[in-house]
């Protein structure tokens, strides 16, 4: 049977604000460039499948916030980062001084034989360029880096700035986090038609969300269900992290991409961008600690204001090993829960109790969805068909 491999290769763009950091990733994933200048909150994300050297790639290239005010935030990102895209505006003069200041944020943050090239964005507007080419090339020569110069605007140079970074990082790394697929079986495998991704490494990818108050356990079930481990020691998820875990469920691969969002008051903004795509979302509340418990209304004004109306929500109380200490009683959430129309259960991260089945008890009503979404737009179609038919017959009378 036929094999393929497929590398996966973490890609960070970091830079000031407004040098094109996110119109490079629109343009390289989606052939897209908009003059409308939206600054990335926290961070963004795209995969892109890429062949290189008769090689399937898949890219994770990762946009950050250019902001002073979310530098601590993207710190977190450089993890596991085989390669960091320095971007600044060839017209803006601070952006180029700057690069000092975003390699000491690699110097901190990313491992030391971490790839990096440095781009010289909008090189398409000539009269107003202030940083020439011989300037930034010597930058990066004197720090042993490659330089490109590129325009998101007309795609001079971008499919290339990746194509060569890539080679850098496969030259380096022998082959980073590599999977083997048979690509005979996959072929074979029925794919489910729905709105979330599909790849040749699963059926199917979910985006799942965890929200609620700091403390009440959140980081501590998803570690407990991606890696199987669990810490006393509480550290506070700053902006947001992610895991990914895949699992057999009915026959299928499934996908689940995992955000675990901070659940204090000032990176309310922040994670308010992550609603964006998920299809289910996990409001987590302590057993003993009344409070978050209360505040779980106010979670569910962040999913009204912030999610799709179709976003299929489950209550989580967590700590529920801790009995002697519990302050809110089965009943009561239960009856909370059913009055929102949707499904509670208690857990404990720490024991592992009900964490596998909290995640599982997702799939279900979002792939129902998914396949009721389907019927009603067939049946849209379909009336849509009858209906032109019937008008076609009458203007023949």
């Amino acid at each position: 049977m036929a094999t393929k491999s497929i590398s996966r290769c973490k890609i960070l763009l970091i830079g000031d604000s407004g040098v094109g950091k996110t119109s490079l990733l629109n343009q390289f994933s989606d052939h897209t460039f908009s003059e409308t200048f939206i600054p990335t909150i926290g961070i963004d994300f795209r995969s892109q499948m890429i062949t290189h050297a008769e090689k399937e790639i898949k890219l994770q290239i990762w946009d950050t916030a250019g902001q002073e005010r979310y530098r601590s935030l993207t710190g977190s990102y450089f993890k596991d980062a085989h390669a960091v895209m320095i971007v600044f505006d060839v017209t803006k003069q601070e952006s180029f001084d700057n690069i000092k200041m975003w390699l000491e944020e690699i110097n901190t943050n990313a491992t030391t034989d971490v790839n990096i090239v440095l781009v010289g964005n909008k090189c398409d507007l000539a009269s107003e360029r202030v940083v020439d080419y011989a300037k930034a090339k010597e930058l990066a020569d004197s720090l042993h880096i490659s330089y490109m110069e590129a325009s998101a605007k007309d795609s001079s140079n971008v499919e290339q700035i990746f194509q060569m970074l890539t080679t850098e990082i496969l030259s380096n790394n022998e082959s980073p986090t590599v999977q083997t697929t048979n690509a005979e079986e996959k072929s074979a495998t029925k794919p489910v038609e729905n709105t979330a991704t599909i790849d040749s490494d699963y059926d199917l990818l979910l985006k799942l969300l965890l929200i609620g108050d700091s403390g009440v356990g959140k980081s501590s079930l998803l570690k407990r269900f991606s890696d199987n481990i669990f810490t006393e020691s509480f550290l506070p998820t700053i902006g947001v992290d992610f895991k990914i875990r895949t699992l057999n469920h009915n026959g299928k691969n499934i996908k689940l991409q995992i955000w675990d969002t901070a659940g204090q008051e000032r990176f309310r903004t922040i994670t308010a961008s992550y609603y964006r795509g998920a299809q289910g979302i996990i409001l987590v509340f302590d057993l003993t600690d009344l409070e978050s418990f209360d505040n779980i209304k106010k979670w569910l004004t962040e999913i009204e204001r912030n999610g799709h109306e179709d976003v299929k929500k489950l209550l989580v109380g967590n700590k529920c090993d801790l009995t002697a200490e519990k302050v809110v009683d089965y009943g009561k959430a239960k009856k909370f829960a059913d009055s929102l129309h949707i499904p509670y259960i208690e857990t404990s991260a720490k024991d592992s109790n009900n964490v596998e089945q909290t995640f599982k008890d997702m799939i279900d009503p979002i792939m129902a969805s998914m396949l009721s979404s389907k019927s009603k737009n067939t049946n849209i179609n379909v009336s849509a068909k009858e209906k032109s038919s019937k008008n076609s017959s009458s203007s023949f009378c």
